[in-house]
């Protein structure tokens, strides 16, 4: 007979690449649009662009008026250089070989001409989405998510008990997205897992495994940096946490839904922001094994 053991939940994904043909946030968002979003999406800029991601991961973004050669086939112009990970490495007057390019993206319609070059790799218009009924009532709609998963037959979108995402933009950069599931089964029974594209969007996925870790009683599971998990009987929360000044501790003190949520910057999408957190120095004196989290 085998040994029933309490167990954690965590599914594991590889993905490809997930995201609408429409402008959308990439995160799952568990609140409804605010009227703050709304008013910075009706005001956003809507100058034309052409972005050009290359083999490693690298984006070039043309501003403005920029020059396709149909002779040399590359793209020349004012634009600016971020890596894989999205910091500023260039700025200026760049070219770039469309050869190196595996994906053009652009707001605006090509001529003849120059979508012959650029047509032959993968190509997305983006055109401005206007916020209209349609977008409101549905907004998973207009501002999707990446792959949802149910532990139960729950059709409300927005308690999802994870969500599977990634921004590669080519199987080359492919990476790996776990998701803590929040469920502990307590002796044997099925496990039921739901995977749902709940809006307009393209999926592609290598495979999905789950990951059972042993607890006991009121354990806690974490995933380490070094790829392993680990359990720990005790969890401190932070006494303090603030960003820009601002207190936002009831947001992150507990798993309770109530969750803090940050708009991106209007003007520089890769801004970053920082969270500060403290906890209770004296915890390191317990003897019991702890996870600071």
């Amino acid at each position: 007979m085998n040994k029933c053991q309490a167990v954690y939940f965590i599914v594991l994904m590889t993905l490809l690449s997930c995201g609408s043909y429409t402008n959308h946030y990439d995160t799952f968002r568990k609140m409804h649009y605010s009227e703050e979003e709304l008013a910075q999406q009706k005001t956003k800029n809507d100058s034309s662009f052409l972005k050009a991601h290359d083999f490693d991961g690298n984006v070039y973004v043309f501003l403005g008026d920029w020059k396709i050669d149909t002779s040399l086939h590359t793209v020349s112009g004012n634009a600016q250089k971020y890596n894989a990970e999205r910091n500023l490495i260039k700025s200026g007057h760049l070219t770039v070989l469309s050869d190196s390019v595996i994906l053009f993206e652009t707001n605006q319609k090509l001529n003849k001409n120059d979508g012959g070059i650029i047509a032959a790799k993968t190509l997305l218009v983006m055109y401005n989405v206007l916020i209209t009924g349609l977008c409101l009532s549905t907004p998973k709609a207009c501002w999707g998510s990446c792959p949802t998963f149910y532990t139960s037959d729950n059709d409300n979108v927005f308690v999802a008990n994870a969500e599977g995402f990634s921004n590669a933009i080519s199987p080359s950069l492919e990476y790996e997205d776990i998701d803590d599931l929040g469920f502990i089964a307590n002796g044997c029974k099925n496990f039921s897992l739901t995977m749902k594209n709940e809006a307009l969007e393209t999926h592609v996925i290598d495979h999905v495994n789950l990951a059972l870790i042993p607890v006991s009683g009121d354990g806690y599971v974490f995933h380490g940096t070094d790829n392993r998990f680990y359990t720990s009987s005790l969890c401190t929360a932070p006494q303090k946490a603030s960003i820009g000044g601002k207190d936002i501790i009831h947001h992150i003190n507990k798993k309770d839904g109530n969750e803090w949520t940050s708009l991106a910057d209007k003007k520089d999408l890769v801004t970053k922001e920082e969270l500060i957190l403290e906890f209770d120095a004296n915890a390191q004196k317990r003897t019991v094994p702890q996870v600071w989290c």
